[in-house]
C-alpha cells in the first residue's frame, strides 16, 4: 500500500488501460499520409525495444524474467518486422505506375507484329488463299 492506500498493482493497472484509450484516441486522429513516417518512427522504437528486451532477458537470475523476457522478445520481433512489411505496402501505394501512353504503345507494337507472323504465314502458303482476319481478341 501507499499513501493513497491502493495497491500499486491496481494503480499500474489502471495507467496501463488509460493508455490504450489515449493510444486509440491519438492514433484514430492521424491522417493517412503521415501514417508511412509514423510506422518508420514506430520501427525504429520497436528495434530499440527489442535490443533492451534481449540484454534484460541475457542478464537475469529467475525463471520467470527469463519467460517474460522471451516473450517480449517475441512480441517485439514480430512487431518490428509486421511495421516493416506495412510500411513497404505502404510506400508502394505512392509509387508511379506506367503512364497510358507507354502501354498504349505496347499494344500497337502487339498487334504490329501479329499482323507481320499472318504476313509471313501466308507468304508461305498459297498466295491466292484470303489472309485471315484479326480476332478482336489479339487487337
Amino acid at each position: 500500500m501507499n499513501e493513497i492506500g491502493l495497491d500499486p498493482g491496481i494503480i499500474w493497472l489502471t495507467f496501463f488501460i488509460l493508455s490504450i484509450f489515449v493510444g486509440i484516441e491519438v492514433i484514430s486522429k492521424v491522417s493517412t499520409v503521415l501514417h508511412t513516417p509514423l510506422m518508420s518512427g514506430t520501427n525504429a522504437i520497436h528495434g530499440i525495444i527489442l535490443v533492451g528486451s534481449i540484454l534484460v532477458t541475457g542478464h537475469s537470475d529467475s525463471v520467470g524474467v527469463t519467460i517474460v523476457g522471451t516473450i517480449a522478445i517475441i512480441m517485439a520481433a514480430a512487431n518490428l518486422v509486421g511495421g516493416f512489411v506495412v510500411t513497404d505496402r505502404m510506400l508502394q501505394m505512392f509509387s508511379r505506375k506506367k503512364p497510358k501512353k507507354q502501354v498504349e504503345e505496347k499494344a500497337e507494337k502487339q498487334v504490329e507484329q501479329k499482323i507481320e507472323q499472318q504476313v509471313e504465314q501466308m507468304a508461305g502458303k498459297d498466295s491466292t488463299k484470303e489472309m485471315p482476319a484479326i480476332k478482336e481478341e489479339d487487337a
